[in-house]
């Protein structure tokens, strides 16, 4: 039997938690033992309880003293937190001690049990309470799953954000890897701008600027979901329209004439109104505005004669005579930008409505959006990103105003989520990371534009359902009460930093079951860069100071402005 450095015993037991009996003289911070040093009762350290052949794992979370026969006692509460079984622990609270079980220190070999290293894990940083020593994860259930990052700002989490992902791609130079992956920043702050995870070939980067500067234009594909997204149409009423107006811009039956002589003969102002409204402006067209009057009138080749009825075949005849050829030529001079051919085929579906007030709205929205598209999106083809040469793509939107803050992150992440879903996941992996995620994950009660209603039901779905498609969430907030509850609670590995805010810190305890109450009673005392873990990762939840970044262009641009400097 191997021997351990006792420093008590069980004398009550609440369930999982434990009170012990510690002997005296076990008030230094280390000990001395075979050739060990070892770390003494210190709170959140870890001890051992010997029941029999049991090996039961249990955390210090409060010491005291009673006054007994004249004597202090030295009185330790403990919990279990798990068993070691074959070398290997578990955590579960299937194991319980009895009534004079002894209590010992762990030593080395029992702390390589813990927190074990392998070719498989990453390090992220050092114990607090275990003399700093290292603290590692595995590196498949931490990168594989769904992350939440969380605390107050100038905690630390955009750091710890950006020490995970350099800690992957550093891994990724390692290893082989079998999967083609991407890695998608939303980043709304602004800090990640210049981050080198790797050499800058590999990295694509969108700036927006907003009204002022230089920006770069991203694709969105033409197709139903992600414009019925973009306008917010409803299913029933508008989409059809959309599907309709979809099918005619991609195909070959876009036919100027045709559709401009169904937009004048309609004679509907408002439609024609649009026309003006996106910028075609034709010779042609003012030439027949007359038309739209011909309602009292008979129309002969160049001129309105007063009648009570309307010879449509002589209107006809004139366009195919008059009009359609200088038209078709005149639209071909023009270099019509996408966005003008979509909404034109859109009024042409409109126009062939017999009731066209249900969907007025949505011309008027798409009309509406004209700059916006115009300047941040590019009707083109649809490029997939995962044939791109990028491993990682930032969108940097932290320069411009809402919707659009919203819309271009729920578009893209639509986008690709569709791939993973079409493909099954396939041998892809998508990382979708979102910086200061209350922005765009806003629960409803918080929600102020139709993109974050959409966007908070696109996360819930990836959050819910991604595994199954290789697909993961990455998650940075100072303000977790306000995202989805849906999202909080998914997640599988947990790095809280400090927060303050009642509501935050109730959010936070109600939703994590991987890291013990005692150490969430302690989110607000968390000094910066030191961070409660708890998820898959590892079987223990502990309070670690995060490592430093390797590379100084990797740490976020987040310090706090300093008025005075030395």
């Amino acid at each position: 039997m191997e021997n351990y450095y006792q420093i008590g015993e069980v004398v009550r037991i609440y369930g999982t938690r434990i009170i012990i009996n510690a002997l005296r003289n076990k008030n230094d911070k280390y000990i001395a033992y075979r050739g060990e040093i070892l770390d003494n009762i210190k709170l959140y350290s870890k001890v051992m309880i010997k029941s029999g052949f049991d090996y039961i794992i249990a955390e210090i979370i409060a010491e005291e003293t009673e006054y007994k026969d004249g004597n202090t006692i030295r009185m330790i509460t403990i919990e279990i937190q798990g068993f070691i079984e074959d070398k290997i622990y578990l955590t579960g609270n299937e194991k319980i001690p009895m009534i004079g079980n002894k209590v010992y220190l762990l030593n080395e070999k029992l702390l390589k049990i813990l927190y074990k290293e392998d070719s498989c894990s990453v390090e992220l940083g050092k114990l607090i309470y275990l003399d700093n020593m290292k603290f590692s994860l595995d590196f498949n259930k931490l990168y594989a799953s769904h992350i939440g990052i969380f605390g107050n700002t100038g905690s630390g989490k955009s750091y710890t954000l950006s020490k995970l992902l350099e800690k992957y791609f550093e891994k990724k130079e390692e290893v082989k890897w079998i999967y083609k992956e991407k890695t998608i920043l939303f980043d709304y702050s602004g800090e990640y701008e210049k981050i080198d995870y790797m050499p800058s070939e590999n990295i694509k980067k969108y700036t927006f600027r907003g009204k002022a500067g230089d920006y770069e234009k991203i694709k969105i594909p033409i197709d139903i979901e992600n414009l019925g997204i973009l306008l917010n149409a409803s299913e029933r009423t508008q989409r059809p329209i959309l599907i309709e107006a979809i099918d005619l811009f991609n195909s070959t039956k876009f036919d100027i004439s045709k559709i401009f002589r169904e937009l004048i003969l309609n004679r509907n102002t408002a439609l024609l109104y649009s026309i003006k409204k996106i910028g075609i402006e034709l010779d042609t067209v003012k030439k027949i505005n007359y038309v739209l009057d011909f309602g009292n009138h008979s129309l002969t080749y160049k001129k309105l004669e007063p009648d009570s009825s309307l010879n449509i075949e002589v209107l006809f005849e004139f366009w195919d005579k008059e009009i359609k050829d200088d038209l078709v030529n005149e639209w071909n001079d023009l270099n019509s930008t996408s966005y003008q051919k979509l909404v034109l085929s859109v009024l042409f579906v409109i126009a062939q409505q017999s009731n066209q007030e249900h969907v007025i709205h949505l011309l008027n929205r798409l009309v509406s959006l004209q700059k916006d598209i115009d300047k941040y999106i590019d009707f083109g083809e649809e490029n997939d990103l995962f044939d791109l040469d990028e491993e990682m793509i930032i969108y940097n939107v932290a320069n411009i105003s809402s919707p659009l803050r919203e819309l271009i992150p729920v578009l893209e992440t639509n986008k690709l989520y569709k791939k993973m879903e079409s493909d099954l996941g396939g041998n892809k992996f998508l990382k979708i990371v979102v910086d200061e995620a209350h922005n765009l994950l806003k629960s409803n009660v918080y929600n102020e534009s139709v993109y974050q209603d959409y966007g908070v039901k696109l996360f819930e779905k990836i959050i819910k359902e991604g595994r199954k498609y290789n697909a993961f969430l990455y998650l940075s907030s100072q303000r977790p009460s306000e995202i989805s509850e849906t999202i909080i609670s998914q997640l599988h590995n947990y790095f809280v930093h400090n927060l303050k805010n009642y509501k935050d810190i109730n959010i936070i305890k109600n939703s994590i079951s991987y890291i013990t109450e005692n150490k969430l009673n302690s989110i607000n005392s968390l000094s910066r860069g030191t961070v409660i873990y708890g998820g898959l990762a590892s079987e223990v939840s502990e309070v670690i100071k995060i490592n430093e970044i390797n590379n100084p262009k990797n740490i976020p641009i987040s310090d706090t402005l300093k008025i005075i400097k030395e």
